[in-house]
């Protein structure tokens, strides 16, 4: 246990075996460490502008948690990749999470491509179990702040697991859990009230109307095959 540098001004201190110092220590210039550092409390960086930055060019292992940009610092945070300097973005001034880019600036987030801008919903179950994607949205009602009021659900269909035969059943909550009110079939029919779609365009209900307030409608039947 070394204490008996607190009063000393030592220009060089050179440990060849373990340092325990039980008391702070200051340093007014560089830190040089060729083997491990344990740090059982905490270890503050705190420099002037521009100087609160700690260097890694090897691996970082986080054992415990991170928070990044504590008490509204309002300081972005950036992942780079290969060829992307904004492969993940957090904005952290608008409170805002870009994926791929940092100009998409609808919405909370953000999905940006210098190309096609494409998003894979990948549900890797196997040959032997029918795939399923969904995409929710919540809102809070009465005596509960998360529930699901409506979804889109991309799936293959059923009987169908080891072919690629794939359906979407549009969901929406009425006083209750969502449960499907839509959908369009492998083969591009649509069943609306129903998910047993029997004909290109399937209505399941007590009436259909078509209004056209103040005008004429016309409805055209064509048996001719397109």
């Amino acid at each position: 246990i070394v204490d008996a540098f607190a009063s000393l001004n030592v220009v060089d201190l050179k440990v060849q075996d373990d340092l325990t110092v039980t008391d702070d220590v200051s340093i007014g210039g560089a830190l040089t460490l060729t083997g491990n550092a344990d740090f059982n409390g905490d270890l503050d960086v705190d420099g002037t502008t521009n100087l609160d930055v700690v260097d890694i060019d090897g691996a970082l292992t986080q054992d415990g948690g991170a928070v990044f940009n504590e008490d509204s610092a309002d300081v972005d945070f950036r992942v780079e990749s290969n060829g992307n300097a904004n492969m993940l973005f957090v904005d952290g001034g608008n409170d805002r999470v870009i994926l791929g880019g940092s100009s998409a600036t609808f919405g909370v987030l953000g999905v940006e491509s210098s190309s096609d801008c494409t998003v894979d919903f990948f549900s890797n179950t196997g040959s032997s179990t029918a795939a399923k994607t969904e995409l929710f949205f919540s809102g809070g009602i009465s005596g509960n702040s998360h529930v699901s009021l409506a979804s889109i659900v991309a799936q293959q269909a059923s009987g169908d697991e080891a072919t690629r035969k794939g359906e979407l059943l549009f969901l929406t909550a009425n006083s209750g859990g969502p449960s499907a009110k839509m959908i369009i079939n492998a083969a591009g029919n649509i069943g609306i009230g129903t998910t047993s779609v029997s004909a290109k365009l399937h209505v399941v209900g007590s009436e259909v109307l078509f209004d056209n307030t103040g005008g004429d409608f016309t409805l055209k039947l064509n048996t001719n095959a397109v």
